[in-house]
């Protein structure tokens, strides 16, 4: 049980630096984004796949997919706090 609780905690940790989300075209999957290049137009993200393995992905164009920033620079820890705002940001996607 306790690394269940450790693992919790560095989730938790890792939602800090989130600063939005991004999915890619033909896909249901969500990437967090930790990094947004603007000059580039690229992002940095990590997926958190099935199996509970965690990939970074440097500098992958915007326009391979829907970039959203959380508003007002808020991190998803930010975000989940209000759970009506996450709603009507992930609805914003569709």
């Amino acid at each position: 049980m306790k690394s269940i609780r450790t693992a919790q905690n560095e989730l938790n940790t890792l939602k800090n630096g989130v600063i939005g989300l991004f999915k890619s075209r033909n896909s249901n999957v969500f990437e967090l984004v930790v990094n947004h290049q603007e000059t580039n137009q690229t992002i940095d993200v990590i997926r958190v796949t099935q199996f509970a393995v965690i990939q970074l992905e440097f500098n992958l164009p915007i326009h391979y997919g829907n970039l959203k920033l959380f508003p007002d620079n808020k991190s998803m820890n930010d975000m989940l706090d209000n759970p009506f705002e996450w709603d009507a940001f992930i609805k914003s996607f569709s």
